[in-house]
């Protein structure tokens, strides 16, 4: 036998393919409830998740879907987990594992959120909460324009603020508590990009901005605003539709 240099030698190498670039994807929509988990949050979690998958070419099995009690409306996408904070936090928890930094990590919520609406009769909308924490002091809105005892403490004379809240199933999510969520990845991605539709979406932002991090975040309505659903069927939300 002899070695003829016109004919290429290879020797096998590592499967590389483990290193190149993931994009991993969570799309969430708790719903509340049976009776408040409008038909329009499953259309927005399929419609992006088609455009994921079938446009963009994410792989599926790198898509997780967390919807209401954990059973879809249809066969046409997997729900992997119900909506709700403890199966959320497990699914982070999970990409501190998988995640590298040269990844990232691509989370879509839409749902209900909830927080201060000043336009509402009763002053305050469904789902949002009085800041326990104290980051929430600049909005300072008064419990007597309003003629509520916000903070049940028997008088309408404190000025009061709100937290932002993501809805999950049967609860919600404080932006506090959604931010700590997101940070078990800190130091395990390249870039996060976050899309929001729920009303008040944008309070969340202070508390999820990491000015560390690349992260790109877009919300539907600003933090004393609500969102809408998309006329005329209203099978969709406005603004994730259009994002999407």
């Amino acid at each position: 036998a002899y070695y003829d240099p016109r004919i290429p030698r290879f020797d096998i190498i590592a499967d590389i393919r483990p290193l190149l670039p993931k994009v991993y994807a969570v799309l969430f929509s708790g719903g509340g409830n049976a009776g408040s988990n409008n038909a329009r949050y499953w259309n927005d979690l399929k419609f992006m998740y088609a455009t994921l998958v079938d446009t963009l070419g994410v792989d599926p099995d790198n898509v997780i879907v967390l919807y209401g009690n954990g059973t879809g409306r249809d066969d046409d996408m997997d729900v992997d987990h119900a909506g709700t904070e403890a199966n959320l936090q497990t699914v982070f928890d999970d990409l501190e594992e998988d995640a590298r930094v040269w990844d990232t990590i691509f989370l879509f919520t839409t749902n209900h959120g909830g927080g201060f609406w000043p336009e509402d009769p009763d002053g305050v909308h469904n789902y949002g909460r009085v800041d326990a924490s104290g980051d929430e002091a600049g909005e300072g809105f008064l419990e007597s324009d309003y003629g509520r005892d916000f903070n049940a403490d028997g008088d309408t004379s404190d000025t009061m603020s709100f937290d932002e809240t993501l809805v999950s199933w049967g609860s919600s999510i404080l932006d506090d508590a959604l931010s700590d969520i997101i940070g078990e990845v800190d130091l395990s991605y390249g870039r996060m990009i976050i899309v929001m539709e729920q009303c008040f979406s944008g309070g969340l932002i202070e508390e999820l901005a990491d000015p560390g991090r690349d992260m790109i975040i877009m919300a539907a309505a600003d933090e004393l605003e609500t969102s809408y659903e998309m006329a005329p069927d209203y099978d969709y939300n406005e603004f994730c539709n259009h994002v999407t």
